[in-house]
């Protein structure tokens, strides 16, 4: 299969870059994240029984608060798999992108039934209002993986990695000399 983007964004970085780029970003999300759904998920089962803005019941708390705890442990997943983006990027192995890939696609799912959940369970304006954030997440999602399975593509067809974005390997072992006249 063909390499679906040869750069990263509308920059003209290389794919190495601009999935170093998604790496870094995904490490700083995944980690805020995690702080914010396992901080949110005890607040949420400490307050179960004072007076919450929203109107649901203690059952739908409850699935709440195990969606927060749930999306915690896929953000721990999501640092991990971040830093094996960072060592494909250092070390031209194109088999340590698979795991974002393959987490990332199972993220697609899980916030799909996480959107529907939401959806059937509120009324329309709450539906709306976490549709909205979610398809924003959806479209840079499916775009970051986009790049990283190019990238993946690339250290296929070219294992020196120079169309991914790696210099090319010296077969002299020095630096070029400059023709000086």
């Amino acid at each position: 299969m063909a390499v679906l983007v040869r750069s990263c964004c509308c920059c003209g970085c290389s794919l190495r870059v601009g999935v170093m780029i998604i790496a870094a970003l995904t490490l700083i999300e995944g980690a805020y994240s995690i702080y914010a759904n396992f901080e949110g998920a005890s607040a949420l089962s400490e307050n179960r029984d004072e007076g919450l803005s929203l109107s649901i019941s203690a059952k739908q708390i409850q699935v709440i608060i195990n969606l927060m705890k749930t999306s915690g442990v896929f953000n721990i997943l999501e640092i991990l798999t971040s830093i094996c983006l960072f060592g494909a990027c250092s070390s031209k192995n194109r088999f340590l992108v698979l795991p974002y890939l393959v987490l990332h696609i199972i993220l697609l799912g899980y916030s799909l039934g996480v959107i529907i959940y939401f959806s059937a369970v509120w009324d329309v304006i709450a539906a709306i209002l976490v549709l909205i954030p979610a398809a924003i997440g959806w479209s840079l999602s499916i775009y970051f993986l986009i790049v990283v399975y190019s990238f993946h593509e690339a250290l296929r067809e070219d294992p020196s990695g120079v169309t991914a974005g790696f210099l090319p390997d010296s077969t002299s072992g020095s630096a070029p000399v400059a023709n000086i006249v």
